[in-house]
């Protein structure tokens, strides 16, 4: 959400819209045209994307156990306990799921903030055994984060943790959506028809190309306008749009 990416002190244009759900690819140009995005991803089988990546992610445990410590007061004998049993937790829980389970990638975060303040912001922690040693260390990547988000930091002022994180994550499943062969066949054989629409940029209604999704084959090229079909969505390509399919048939469409 663009008010969302704003309170975080992001730049939309620095991103892509990965336009997924059965309306997703519908309104990703319109959207990405206001926001000034380049650049729109639509996957194939966008309305049961979520579904595949349900199936095919890889497990996660996400853990917290909240204890305020200033940074320069941390019993960090306490808090290498803490997250030990937050480990010790997690491969628990992933343990019955097998083989995907059983090597995990760990990561480690802390809900930080300036003393007085309301709000917290997430700050990555170094793996391994946690020392006072580390407290410059942790106090630098929080300023890092800090001025990221907000723009500026304060110097001079306390820092404390109020909640402490920790992610595990197995195995996923690979999954190799890639086309069975590719070809240099022209877009023009994937199209079936012509449509009317309405176009903004021409205030009319304009006949467009409309294209089966599934004929497309990597490297062709659609030129916006432009409709592509499916059975779960329909993509639609403004008039500055650009579209190319790769490999997994996935449509990558750049605005100009």
């Amino acid at each position: 959400h663009p008010i969302h990416i704003a309170e975080k002190g992001k730049d939309p244009r620095e991103y892509t819209i990965v336009a997924t759900g059965g309306a997703g690819p519908l309104h990703a140009y319109r959207i990405a045209e206001k926001l000034h995005i380049r650049r729109i991803l639509c996957p194939l089988a966008a309305g049961v994307a979520s579904t595949i990546g349900l199936l095919v992610a890889p497990l996660k445990v996400d853990l917290v156990h909240s204890r305020v410590w200033r940074l320069n007061e941390i019993d960090w004998a306490a808090l290498n306990r803490l997250y030990a049993d937050l480990e010790n937790r997690a491969r628990a829980i992933l343990k019955p799921m097998g083989e995907a389970g059983a090597q995990l990638t760990l990561s480690r975060f802390a809900d930080m903030r300036y003393v007085g303040q309301g709000h917290t912001i997430v700050v990555p922690l170094p793996l391994g055994e946690l020392s006072a040693a580390m407290q410059d260390e942790i106090e630098t990547q929080f300023e890092a984060v800090y001025q990221q988000l907000y723009g500026r930091s304060l110097p001079g002022v306390a820092i404390e943790g109020i909640t402490w994180r920790l992610t595990a994550l197995g195995q996923g499943i690979a999954l190799d959506m890639a086309q069975a062969q590719t070809t240099s066949e022209q877009a023009g054989a994937a199209q079936r028809g012509q449509r009317a629409i309405y176009l903004p940029e021409a205030q009319a209604y304009v006949d467009v190309p409309v294209y089966n999704r599934y004929a497309l084959r990597a490297g062709m090229q659609i030129d916006g306008p432009a409709i592509l079909e499916e059975r779960e969505s329909t993509v639609v390509i403004g008039q500055r749009g650009r579209g190319t399919v790769d490999q997994a048939g996935n449509l990558t469409v750049m605005l100009d």
